[in-house]
């Protein structure tokens, strides 16, 4: 197992530099989830030479910082959940074209290869940040942000086709 003790003073440097807006109360998970990480990318790490290592946890300590300082709200109801789509529809508040735009961005969304349709729903439709993404896809967060501008333009194009 790894000797993650050498990166101690790095995760609580990062944290009191970057983990300003960090509650109190969140701060030991996201420490934690530090350690996680840095355990994960642990292979990465050794590869990288002695200045390069430190830079490379400053870096996925910020991520995570960030990814953590960001305002969450809860996933919106889903239209595609049929209860909220009839009281939606019962409430009158969608328009004909706004359904018609919906089905035509889910039908450009159902479209697209495998792992860019999970990433986009992911975003999207679960709320999921790109840190949990690209770990639920065993992928680095600059391969989801990648892949998210590239199936964004994928379904730009499918809607001007359609259009």
């Amino acid at each position: 197992m790894p000797d993650i003790t050498r990166w101690k003073n790095i995760v609580e440097s990062c944290l009191s530099r970057y983990g300003r807006k960090i509650s109190p109360d969140d701060r030991l998970d996201l420490m934690q989830d530090m350690y996680v990480a840095i355990l994960q990318a642990d292979e990465q790490i050794q590869k990288l030479d002695g200045f390069e290592a430190p830079k490379f946890v400053i870096k996925l300590c910020r991520s995570l910082i960030q990814e953590r300082a960001k305002p969450r709200h809860e996933p919106a109801d889903s239209i595609d959940n049929p209860e909220v789509a009839g009281a939606i529809e019962k409430a009158g508040e969608v328009s004909d074209a706004e359904r018609s735009r919906v089905e035509m961005v889910r039908a450009a969304v159902g479209q697209l290869p495998e792992p860019e349709r999970t990433l986009i729903r992911g975003i999207f439709y679960e709320d999921q940040t790109e840190m949990e993404l690209a770990q639920h896809l065993g992928q680095s967060v600059a391969w989801v942000r990648k892949t998210k501008i590239l199936a964004l333009k994928k379904i730009e194009n499918l809607l001007v086709k359609e259009n």
